[in-house]
């Protein structure tokens, strides 16, 4: 197997985002050692299959830090509009290129609205789900294929929005890969300070839920009843990876 093939694997394995570089290493007794080239990929398999002990060297998976650094706010904008201009440039040319203006209109519309999926609460839930024995797909933006009998299996979802309401329950919206909803949490999540749920649930949070009912008042309406019983763990915004 050559490092090509071994980065593709776990991008692939793990749903990452194909275009974010990423980092490879593994756990040595002694130290970490990283993965850069073909022959660091023989060594780490060769460890993986001559180990003396039961236990097989882990890997890591981290996304590359970038030299260029996003500035926060308006400019920031600016930087990432100009960033996806001279892609496309680099890519197709000058032909039918928007303009600057074009370009911050669109990254404006749609800021942040993917850096959920590159950030570590998303990519330690596809980690944890994996340990498992499953893998994320997404399952909001088709509710005709995934909602079965008015449940949905497994649901993995950021947490876009989320307001307490008068009964105590809290209003949020989820987002995966495939689109958002809406729905409620019962207020009965939020009684037990021991499971932390209070602190952790929050907009920017990981939600893994299994066997989650939908109520469909509509056929195009659909909105998530989220229940203590439905949380398998939830990953706090400020996760790393």
């Amino acid at each position: 197997m050559t490092y090509s093939m071994l980065l593709e694997f776990v991008v692939n394995r793990f749903n990452l985002d194909p275009n974010v570089r990423y980092n490879l290493s593994f756990n040595l007794p002694a130290n970490e050692r990283d993965i850069k080239n073909d022959d660091d990929v023989e060594f780490f398999i060769d460890c993986a299959t001559n180990s003396v002990t039961d236990e097989i060297p882990n890997l890591y998976i981290r996304p590359k830090k970038v030299e260029a650094r996003i500035i926060p706010g308006p400019v920031g904008i600016l930087q990432k509009a100009l960033a996806r201009k001279k892609a496309d440039v680099q890519a197709r040319g000058h032909h039918n290129i928007l303009t600057t203006q074009e370009y911050v209109r669109k990254v404006n519309e749609d800021v942040s609205e993917d850096d959920h999926f590159m950030q570590g609460p998303w990519l330690q839930a596809i980690v944890y789900l994996h340990g498992e024995g499953l893998s994320v797909s997404g399952c909001l933006g088709d509710m005709k294929k995934n909602c079965i009998k008015g449940k949905l299996e497994l649901v993995v979802g950021v947490v876009k929005t989320c307001t307490p309401n008068s009964l105590g329950d809290m209003t949020v919206t989820l987002k995966d890969p495939t689109g958002t909803m809406g729905g409620t949490i019962h207020y009965k999540v939020f009684q037990d300070e021991k499971n932390g749920y209070t602190k952790s649930i929050k907009v920017g949070s990981v939600l893994i839920l299994r066997n989650v009912s939908v109520w469909t008042p509509t056929p195009s309406q659909h909105y998530l009843n989220i229940t203590i019983r439905n949380i398998v763990k939830v990953f706090d915004k400020d996760t790393e990876f």
